[in-house]
């Protein structure tokens, strides 16, 4: 079985999530790699080049991305001459595996596909709008209460209006990826999804 890069996160009980602010200028692609964590991609002002299981497709700015649990992924982003360092492109955020089997025992047999639902699709927009807005202008102590309070908003609109059953065969890959993770031989490491600063909570 081919091995790729296992990417990690560090979350907590309290605040089972990262969100990851994407601003300047573009200088490099994320190659293949997976992570146990439920990803979902923003793409404000940026058009990407996206590898999920092997298959690519051009992604375009304004659209939303979800990798789900396991999916071996790479993104290839547009570099936009003239974009200034402090301009927002995109924001990603990175929800914990364990928050999600507590929250759906069923998660591993589950997965999410974005389309169809146009209507649906804008609500996660305006949500991940919300948690952008929260995370760069409020510092009060409880502000993960309001940023919590969004991701379950969020997770109803995924598990009631794209949740999808997964196959026999795709819940096999993703047992067998998921022991090479446990057996220890993957390669742990972390980066950002794109850009030139992150900047992660």
């Amino acid at each position: 079985m081919e091995q790729f890069y296992h990417e990690s996160f560090r979350t907590t009980k309290q605040f089972p999530m990262q969100l990851r602010l994407h601003q300047g200028v573009i200088n490099y692609a994320v190659l293949e790699h997976w992570h146990r964590s439920m990803e979902i991609d923003y793409l404000i002002d940026c058009e990407v080049q996206l590898m999920v299981s092997g298959k690519k497709t051009l992604v375009q700015s304004e659209e939303i991305i979800l990798i789900n649990s396991g999916d071996i992924h790479a993104l290839w982003p547009e570099r936009k001459i003239g974009r200034t360092q402090d301009e927002l492109f995109g924001a990603s955020i990175f929800i914990s595996y364990e928050f999600l089997k507590e929250i759906c025992p069923q998660f591993d047999e589950v997965c999410f596909v974005l389309e169809g639902n146009e209507e649906k699709k804008e609500e996660l927009k305006h949500v991940f709008d919300e948690m952008i807005g929260i995370y760069r202008k409020e510092q009060e102590e409880f502000i993960y209460l309001k940023m919590m309070g969004l991701l379950y908003r969020m997770l109803y609109l995924l598990f009631t209006y794209f949740k999808q059953l997964l196959s026999i065969g795709t819940m096999s890959a993703a047992y067998d990826q998921h022991s090479v993770y446990l057996s220890g031989y993957s390669l742990c490491f972390s980066l950002p999804f794109f850009g030139s600063i992150t900047n992660s909570v």
